[in-house]
């Protein structure tokens, strides 16, 4: 066992430390510097902790929250650029699992109570399709395609207006009818290799 781990880690001014030894209780776990304890055992206290009152600890959390938004905000934010690829999975799971009539239940009602921030959006689209609108592309014809839209899909652009990779135009042959929650879990997303394997588009 290293005995001069600890010592290391106040030092160095880590927050943890590895002695390479199991604790009294068998865990072999890092240990936190401010007291040595194992984190391991922490851990198991903390659970057994909020299982015997959960709503008590729920209410410390808030009111740590609430105390200190600016320090929990930067934690969140810390902790999901570590973990980006999970969260990401997570949301993809959620989008695939999602009950249509939940889903739109739920939206109808956040359209409902957050009629500003659903106004901005639709602006944000408006000016976005104006901006990626050529001065030679078909409105009439465009028009048409948005009135011969089949029950149950939604327009979406094969290229998304605003994508990440890359930016589509607002013109005919940029249009397709998706079913409306498949057009809910592409939002700007734009597959290269299914494009190129398109052979409308080659």
């Amino acid at each position: 066992m290293r005995t001069n781990a600890r010592k290391d880690a106040v030092a160095r001014g880590l927050s943890n430390y590895w002695t390479g030894s199991p604790c009294r209780y068998g865990h072999l776990a890092p240990r936190t510097t401010s007291n040595g304890e194992c984190q391991e055992c922490a851990r198991l206290r903390a659970s057994a902790k909020y299982r015997a009152d959960s709503q008590a600890q729920i209410k410390i959390v808030k009111r740590y929250q609430n105390k200190h938004p600016e320090r929990v905000r930067h934690s969140k934010r810390l902790t999901y650029e570590k973990n980006v690829g999970y969260y990401l999975a997570k949301a993809a799971r959620q989008r695939e699992s999602r009950d249509p009539e939940i889903f739109r239940a739920y939206m109808a009602a956040w359209h409902a109570a957050n009629p500003g921030a659903n106004a901005a959006y639709c602006s944000r689209r408006h000016a976005a399709i104006l901006r990626r609108t050529p001065a030679w592309a078909d409105l009439t014809a465009i028009a048409a395609f948005y009135r011969g839209r089949p029950e149950g899909y939604e327009v979406d652009h094969i290229i998304p207006l605003r994508g990440r990779l890359v930016s589509g135009l607002h013109v005919l042959n940029n249009l397709q009818y998706l079913p409306k929650l498949e057009n809910q879990r592409k939002k700007n997303k734009f597959n290269l290799e299914e494009f190129n394997d398109d052979p409308n588009y080659r």
